[in-house]
Order: structure tokens, then sequence, then C-alpha cells
């Protein structure tokens, strides 16, 4: 038989009170709830800490980050309708208009739905771009810190590229108060992220609402 390892088992994730050695597998206030004493901030990450600004994204993110978004899919969706009713529009407007009256009608109809469905498929894209460079900037430029994953499961109320989403919830300390964040991609593995694992955290000074992991998730 082989013989049983003699080293020790590592430590549970989450934080340690330094005052009272209550062991916490989350992390959501900045003092203990059992001693009241402050908390440290959460065991350091196996993932290499992120590089000093500006980073290097993994190879392919930043369009696959650009293709997740549902606006853009939306966006591209009513600007090729939008299009298509182009074509028997001016059809109707320069081949059957001379010869058929008030049929002009149609032809107009056909552009003016058209043009509200580009309209709608431009507005959707912008939107999407604006969010899309937001967040890069976030994570080559954002200012890291130490987080605890509080939850991870997969999201059934929304679908991202036909598939529900994995979401992981995650919380970190800045200017003294507990700020919670989340992601969500399609290919995060099951057991990737597990609740109480520290990881680490990118913010944006001034705009604790924009934050993200890192290493970027997909």
């Amino acid at each position: 038989m082989p013989a049983a390892s003699s080293d020790p088992a590592p430590p549970p994730a989450g934080v340690t009170c330094r005052f009272c050695q209550e062991r916490l597998s989350t992390w959501t206030e900045s003092h203990c709830p059992r001693c009241g004493g402050a908390l440290p901030a959460p065991d350091r990450p196996r993932e290499s800490p992120p590089d000093a600004p500006p980073r290097r994204l993994p190879l392919g993110y930043r369009r696959h980050a650009l293709l997740q978004h549902q606006a853009v899919r939306r966006g591209l969706l009513y600007a090729g309708f939008g299009l298509f009713l182009w074509i028997p529009g001016f059809l109707v407007l320069f081949l059957l208009a001379p010869w058929l009256d008030g049929i002009w009608i149609v032809g107009v109809g056909f552009l003016l739905v058209g043009v509200i469905s580009g309209a709608i498929g431009y507005a959707d894209c912008s939107h999407a771009l604006t969010l899309w460079r937001e967040h890069l900037h976030l994570l080559t430029h954002g200012t890291a810190v130490r987080g605890l994953i509080t939850a991870s499961h997969v999201d059934t109320s929304t679908f991202v590229r036909g598939r529900h989403p994995h979401r992981i919830e995650y919380v970190f300390m800045v200017e003294g108060r507990s700020t919670k964040g989340s992601v969500e991609a399609p290919g995060i593995p099951k057991d990737r992220y597990r609740v109480g694992m520290p990881v680490w955290v990118l913010y944006t000074p001034g705009n604790l609402a924009r934050s993200s992991i890192w290493p970027p998730v997909r």
C-alpha cells in the first residue's frame, strides 16, 4: 500500500479573523460576525496577480467579448433586416411605380420600415460597443484587489449564445466597505470557481459598480 501523505491538508478557502481565529468561507462584511474584529483580505489567489496597466488580454478575447453581447447580435439582425427591406422598396419605386398608379406607397412603406429597423440595429450596436470598450478598459487599466467568490451557479433566467451562462458572484473590499460584483460566461467549467475561493478582482476607482475577475472569463 502506498504510504499516506504527511503533508497537511490546505485550509478551507476564505478568511480568518485575526482576533477570534474564526474561519469564514464567505466574506461579505468588513468585520467578523462573531467578535466584530476587522477582517483581513482573503487568502492569496492561486492565479498570478494582474500585471501593471496597461495589461495584455488573452488572445482572441476582444472579439469574444464583443460577440458575447446580445445587443450586438440583435443589432446586426435588425440592421440586416432593414437593408433587406430596401431591396423591394427600391424595386417598387423605380420599376413598378411608373407603370402602376399608387403602388409607390408600398415602396415607401418598405423603405420606411427598413430605415426604422436599421436605426434600431445601429442603436443596439452602438450601445454594445460602448459597453465593450468600457469593459476592455477595465481589464487593461483597472485597479487590482483580492476578492472572494460568494456564489457560482448556472443562470437559468437568461441565454448567452444559445446556452444558460455560468454566473459567478464575488465580493471585494475597497474604501473600507464590501462591494459585490458578478460575471457571466457560457463556457466556464462547473468546478472552476467555488464558493469561498479567493480571486483577483479589477475595479474602476470612483465607479465600484464596474468590476470583473482576473483572468477574464469566457
